[in-house]
């Protein structure tokens, strides 16, 4: 019986409503109360547009019984609400939702939300928090989702994220990132214009810095980037003007053009003999001056391009394997090195020692290397 008058005073209510529905792309819409609602088809509804003037929003789960499952695209675009509350029973976020929302402090996004639609948050000046609740289902952050949101100081992307896309956090004012593992790809000035930023880590399954990824990051002083790696796009750190310590993976292979243009802080820059491509001005720090010492193995590609460039301030090494320490010789002390470095007595090993620290070519490092390098030294091998 209580089914029977649910439906009945639903069937009822659209009637009397009917008058206000209007169709918008193929969409039944349906004003009530505060909210304009948009029909999915399916029995479920999307909030189309907010007509009221209340500033601290509840938003509703349902209208008239039937569940609301999310937000339609521009639905609270350049409006003046100051807090809202989504339940955790919305399923999307469309694009441009809470786009210009200048008065927007804070939102807590469900972890019942699957998709975010592009610059749903972007152009929000006082936006300062942004917080993904419980176990976040969230797959992509999209194309400018924060952009210009220039009080976001601090967020947490969740590890059910595994793609940050262009200008995702572009002119925020974060503080510092960490992009978890299971990111596998960041879009192209997906950080630039941070001014605030000063560290970031990124996801160890990363192949690519794309290009202008943190162009203009002026207060970045140091980037850890993965092992993995094997491309720095074009001007990728460009206009990094604290970038003091870059430790480029073994991996690499191709600098893109300006990647380090006008990083004026960076006083020598390592580079493995795995890259076979570095772009034009790619290593010049204050424009056309060589203040940066390249350095880098003998013969390498490194070497070529810095003679061709006539970079002036280089160094070059012998590739000595085993030399965990970079003294340009081996002794015992490497292989305390690789025992220390084991048993996180020390915290890290730059690329260069780690690879020099395999000498059993197995791809990373282990006791076996350490007893390598002791069995060397007593001539029990003749090479390493």
């Amino acid at each position: 019986m209580k089914t029977f008058k649910s439906a009945l005073a639903f069937a009822v209510s659209v009637a009397l409503l009917l008058s206000l529905c209007t169709a918008v792309s193929a969409a039944t819409v349906i004003n009530y109360g505060d909210y304009g609602y948009a029909a999915n088809g399916d029995g479920t509804y999307m909030l189309y547009k907010y007509n009221g003037s209340e500033k601290n929003l509840a938003l509703p789960s349902e209208l008239l019984e039937l569940p609301v499952v999310g937000i339609y695209d521009n639905c609270f675009k350049n409006s003046d609400i100051e807090s809202v509350t989504i339940p955790n029973t919305y399923l999307s976020i469309g694009k441009s939702a809470f786009y210009g929302c200048s008065s927007l402090s804070s939102i807590t996004i469900p972890d019942s939300v699957g998709e975010i639609g592009e610059m749903a948050f972007a152009d929000c000046g006082e936006l300062g928090s942004v917080l993904f609740s419980g176990t976040p289902t969230l797959k992509s952050i999209p194309y400018a989702a924060f952009k210009g949101d220039a009080k976001l100081s601090a967020v947490t992307i969740p590890e059910s994220v595994t793609s940050v896309n262009s200008y995702a956090f572009s002119e925020t004012g974060l503080l510092s990132i960490t992009v978890p593992d299971s990111v596998k790809s960041v879009g192209s000035y997906a950080f630039s214009g941070c001014t605030s930023l000063m560290s970031a880590v990124l996801s160890s399954a990363l192949t690519e810095v794309e290009d202008y990824t943190f162009s203009n990051c002026s207060a970045l002083e140091t980037v850890s980037l993965p092992s993995g790696l094997i491309t720095i796009g074009d001007r990728a750190f460009s206009g990094c003007t604290s970038l003091t310590d870059v430790d480029l993976p073994a991996a690499l292979q191709s600098i893109g053009k300006y990647a380090f243009y006008n990083a004026a802080a960076l006083n020598e820059l390592f580079i493995p003999d795995s890259v076979t491509s570095i772009g034009e001005e790619a290593l010049s720090p204050m424009g056309h001056s060589n203040t940066l010492t390249v350095s880098y193995y003998k013969d390498s590609y490194a070497q070529t391009y810095c003679y061709e460039n006539y970079i002036q301030k280089v160094s070059a090494y012998t590739k000595l394997m085993g030399d965990v320490n970079l003294d340009g010789k081996v002794n015992i002390r490497d292989a305390t090195y690789i025992q220390m470095y084991l048993a996180k007595l020390i915290e890290k090993l730059s690329y260069r020692s780690l690879e020099l620290a395999d000498v059993t070519g197995e791809g990373s490092v282990s006791i076996r290397d350490a007893t390598m390098i002791q069995m060397f030294l007593v001539g029990l091998i003749n090479e390493l």
